[in-house]
């Protein structure tokens, strides 16, 4: 099993709005990550974020969404295939996006 440590970490970490408290932005900050997190409407000292990024990360979620609505997909139970079906390798083609 390859060693987790060793793998690169991430730039940045997209979130909901659910998501935006002191300790979740610290905890990624601390990580030496890009927080793209929007702000709540009540918070007090809103912190920045890249809008475009936000936006632009909808896109996966809404692939990712689309991608579930399938059954085909979403319940493969066949096991005899020799590789992989190709309708496997769509969410890497939709996270690959180099927009996020």
């Amino acid at each position: 099993m390859p060693c987790l440590a060793c793998k690169p970490r991430a730039r940045r970490r997209f979130a909901d709005k659910g998501y935006d408290y002191n300790a979740v932005v610290e905890y990624i900050e601390a990580q030496h990550a890009e927080t793209i997190l929007s702000p709540r409407y009540n918070r007090n000292a809103p912190h920045h974020y890249d809008r475009h990024r936000y936006k632009a990360r909808n896109l996966v979620e809404c692939c990712l969404n689309r991608l579930k609505q399938f059954r085909r997909v979403a319940n493969d139970t066949n096991n005899s295939l020799p590789i992989s079906p190709p309708w496997s390798h769509a969410s890497t083609l939709c996270s690959g996006s180099r927009n996020c």
